[in-house]
């Protein structure tokens, strides 16, 4: 829905969200339950709604897939997303894009590749980029830099997506994790640092400081390890704190 410029939908699927986040704490009493529970079943319904009336205005299916195709290349589509992201977040930061041939791409791998990007995209400047401030603090430039590339590489297509922000703090989702009630505080204690980085592909876990429209759910890289995974790719996660964090998914051809 961002990625299409349809804010109204943004903002149902933001706030259908709220009662499945709160659903996933252990915490919770059985009253409290019930009461999310409840509470599913109407969103749910107003959102369907909003989806038939959509549907009716379009006319039909097919002519809804022409609009889609029609939709920005790529390039464009992240050169939209950073822009809406980094006003919305108050940031500052450019997109540095290396896409080779993103035309010849397989049928298969066009719509995840175009998904994952844009995600990926929104999480390094909502998780990666540092305000301007903290990075003139830190020797940095004030604008971050988000660098993401598409390549053929033998017999594999390969995204990557980089930014020179802060990295990733695994002490950080240590505390995300007690907060939020997501696991067992034993289990929290014992984890190391590698295991605390790889939590944040879990459903629900999240280092921003508040929910938004662009963060704060836990969804943004469930979705990107659901959707490498449904496709037979493979993904790796590197990340120096103070300097980067890089996310490098390889597709089969």
């Amino acid at each position: 829905a961002a990625a299409l410029d349809l804010p109204f939908f943004v903002s149902l699927a933001h706030e259908l969200e709220e009662p499945f986040a709160h659903l996933r704490r252990d915490d919770l009493s059985a009253e409290e339950i019930e009461k999310d529970l409840l509470a599913i079943p109407l969103a749910l319904e107003a959102f369907l709604q909003r989806l038939t009336q959509v549907r009716e205005l379009t006319g039909n299916l097919k002519r809804y897939e022409k609009a889609s195709e029609q939709t920005p290349e790529l390039a464009q589509a992240l050169e939209n997303i950073c822009q809406q992201v980094t006003q919305r977040q108050g940031k500052l930061a450019r997109l540095s894009l290396n896409l080779e041939a993103p035309s010849v791409l397989p049928k298969r791998l066009k719509p995840v590749i175009r998904e994952i990007s844009q995600q990926l995209v929104r999480n390094a400047i909502v998780h990666g980029i540092e305000e301007a401030e903290i990075r003139l603090a830190n020797g940095k430039e004030a604008s971050g830099e988000v660098m993401v590339s598409l390549a053929r590489e033998d017999d594999e297509w390969v995204l990557r997506c980089r930014d020179d922000g802060h990295g990733i703090d695994p002490e950080k989702i240590r505390e995300k994790l007690r907060q939020k009630g997501l696991l067992p505080e034993d289990e929290i204690a014992a984890m190391t640092a590698m295991q605390l980085v790889q939590t944040i592909f879990l459903p629900g876990v999240s280092t921003a400081e508040y929910s938004d429209q662009d963060a704060g759910r836990g969804v943004g890289l469930d979705l990107v390890r659901h959707e490498v995974s449904k496709y037979g790719g493979q993904m790796r996660l590197l990340s120096r704190p103070g300097a980067f964090t890089e996310f490098i998914i390889r597709f089969e051809t």
